[in-house]
């Protein structure tokens, strides 16, 4: 306005509807927002200073604006990446020894108890900005898809920043129920597996590829392997092949670890079979010894094998071969009575053409063991010795061979000439109460009672024990003792069952503990044979351990066996159920404030034998056969005695 008003002093109003603008007439601007016929000016203040620049109309203005940029952070950047890929062949020696070559090796299932068997475990990291594709080529491991034998062949990709752990399945190559061979298993002239073979290629796409920027800085890592580990293979057979069949004479390692109470625990039988294909057209006679020997005893116990391979050559064994490329088949079969011989004309017959069956009881074999004979020997060295000759008319064609597969086969079939006790390795321990508890439960227990069933699926009937001590040691030969001093026991054992005692446990100990006499407390004082109720060790007339019989319960074979073998039915086990009165004497050895432990001890009885012969009859195990145990304990408490005042109706 002309004249202008001091312009440090200016008016301003705002509209009462809208306070946020400013004005410096009363007029308020004329603005459509603000009619003065219906709100009000407001003076905001005197001297307010309006935001922006006094302008004087008679001068000229400008406005310079300048831009600047500083880059500080670069966000990501983007790199072109030629392809990268790299081959590794890797491979890893199968032992063998000389005269035998692995021709297959069959590998087992996994199995609950075993997760970690037959695979091969992978922990890598990826730390470069691209995929990290790994490929692994088995060649030596086969599976059949569609009658067609394929490797195994395992495609990895690893993202960006990423990582596959061994601990799970990304991470991990499974072979279970692959086969194991040079080349595909089906080929006819399978070539020996000396090695393990497989390929590692290891690719990154080309391509554009953003990297990220952390923390102002571009890092640009690598694939890292932590880990690459082959696990532990189970296998479920290897079949060998032998282009020599002179074994030189080889002794075993020594054999250790069979207890001295098995004595009356023998095999049943033991079967071997040797099964040749020979391409050499010369009659060839096979002659092994097996030999188990026992360190200090003059006698040995020999298994002679001695019989006739077939020949692809001529008539022999009822057969016409051409002179060359056929391939004669002969399997022997040795068990505890029999070694019997069968030739086949060729390796797909199923029907041989000749058999030889040798009795081996007959006076051939006279001076023979049989392999029964051997395995019941328990030797502790094995000798494998002898030889093969070449003798007669024949043809002899360039790479002609002879090999064979060997098989031992054990049935779990035994014969128990004597009962036989078997305890775990490890007893159980028990926490110790609180001395309060302890005796407040003592002071009121009126009476403990056992109520036990066993259920019993195998051919083995016998005798349960449940035995407690405050020690871990838990003797076998607990109710063999005697009360009298500790030589008198030795000299007792040696008398009544003709060996001694087995001391060593002793010197084991930390310190070693040394024993003087012993206290035997029978379960009935009347009857000589009873067994122990409690034994007390001492040594200068202080007790150093006790071991305690808490009860013993009888359980009787399976109802349903076969007498020929032995074999239970599964499906008829035999059900017993008991109960019994446990006295204070047994409770007080588990009320109490110190620790204690306790074992089960089985004591199977010997083999049932057969009416009118007096022969044992073989028990046949198999992985159905169960022994289940079912016990719960009542205790029955007068509450009188747990801290308040008795009444007739706590019992």
């Amino acid at each position: 306005p002309d004249p202008c008003p001091d312009p440090s002093d200016l008016p301003v109003y705002y509209c009462d509807n809208n306070p946020t603008v400013f004005y410096t007439e009363n007029t308020c601007g004329g603005s459509e927002l603000c009619d003065p016929a219906q709100f009000q000016c407001i003076v905001q203040s005197e001297g307010a200073t309006l935001p922006g620049w006094i302008i004087n109309p008679d001068s000229t203005q400008s406005l310079n604006i300048s831009f600047g940029y500083e880059f500080i952070k670069i966000g990501s950047v983007v790199a072109h990446l030629a392809e990268i890929n790299k081959q590794v062949n890797m491979g890893k020696e199968i032992p063998g020894f000389e005269g035998v070559s692995i021709k297959s090796i069959k590998i087992a299932d996994v199995t609950d108890e075993y997760p970690d068997k037959n695979k091969l475990f992978l922990d890598i990291t990826n730390n470069f900005f691209a995929p990290f594709i790994l490929q692994f080529d088995f060649i030596n491991f086969y599976h059949e898809v569609d009658n067609e034998w394929e490797y195994l062949s395992k495609n990895i990709t690893i993202a960006p920043y990423d990582s596959i752990d061994s601990d799970k399945p990304n991470g991990q190559v499974d072979f279970s129920k692959y086969v194991m061979a040079q080349n595909k298993p089906d080929t006819q002239d399978l070539a020996s597996l000396d090695s393990i073979a497989f390929n590692v290629i290891a690719q990154i796409d080309s391509g554009l590829y953003d990297i990220p920027v952390i923390n102002d800085q571009i890092s640009v890592g690598a694939p890292r392997f932590n880990l690459v580990k082959m696990g532990d293979m189970s296998l479920e057979y290897i079949a060998a092949i032998t282009d020599s069949l002179e074994f030189p004479g080889i002794d075993s390692p020594p054999i250790e670890g069979i207890p001295d109470g098995f004595s009356d625990f023998e095999f049943y039988d033991i079967i071997m079979e040797i099964e040749f294909f020979n391409e050499i057209g010369i009659p060839i006679g096979l002659d092994m010894e097996l030999s188990g020997i026992i360190e200090g005893i003059i006698d040995t116990k020999k298994v002679i094998i001695n019989t006739e391979i077939g020949a692809p050559y001529g008539d022999y064994y009822n057969c016409s071969f051409a002179i060359t490329g056929d391939t004669a088949r002969t399997l022997i079969r040795i068990d505890k009575d029999y070694q019997i011989t069968e030739y086949y004309c060729n390796t797909t017959d199923t029907d041989p053409s000749q058999i030889n069956i040798d009795t081996l009881d007959s006076e051939k074999y006279a001076n023979r063991a049989s392999i029964v004979d051997l395995m019941n020997f328990a030797p502790e060295i094995i000798s494998v010795g002898g030889g093969v000759v070449i003798d007669g008319e024949g043809i002899l064609s360039p790479g002609a061979d002879i090999w064979g597969t060997f098989t031992l086969i054990v049935p779990l079939a035994f014969v128990f000439k004597k009962p036989i006790n078997i305890i775990p390795a490890e007893p159980t321990p028990m926490a110790p109460m609180d001395p309060s508890t302890s005796q407040q439960i003592d002071s009121a227990l009126v009476e403990a009672a056992l109520n036990v069933t066993i259920t019993n699926n195998s051919p083995l009937g016998g005798n349960l024990s449940l035995l407690i001590s405050d020690s871990t040691i838990f003797p076998l030969f607990l109710d063999s003792l005697i009360t009298g001093t500790w030589d008198t026991n030795q000299q007792n054992q040696f008398d009544k069952y003709g060996y001694n005692f087995n001391t060593a446990i002793w010197d084991t100990l930390e310190p070693p503990m040394v024993l003087d006499s012993i206290s035997f407390t029978a379960i009935d004082a009347t009857d000589e044979e009873s067994k122990a109720l409690e034994v007390g060790f001492y040594n200068e007339g202080i007790r150093q351990f006790f071991v305690g019989r808490m009860f013993e319960l009888g359980f009787p074979r399976a109802d349903s066996i076969e007498y020929h073998l032995g074999f239970a039915n599964p499906e008829f086990p035999n059900v017993n159920t008991s109960s019994m009165i446990i006295d204070t004497t047994r409770m007080a050895w588990v009320i109490t404030e110190e620790p204690r432990y306790n074992i089960a001890m089985i004591t199977f009885d010997r083999s049932p034998t057969q009416s009118g012969t007096g022969e044992f009859i073989p028990l046949t195990f198999q992985t159905t056969n169960t022994i289940g145990v079912q016990a719960y304990l009542t205790l029955t408490l007068d509450t009188g005695g747990l801290g308040r005042e008795s009444n007739s109706n706590d019992k």
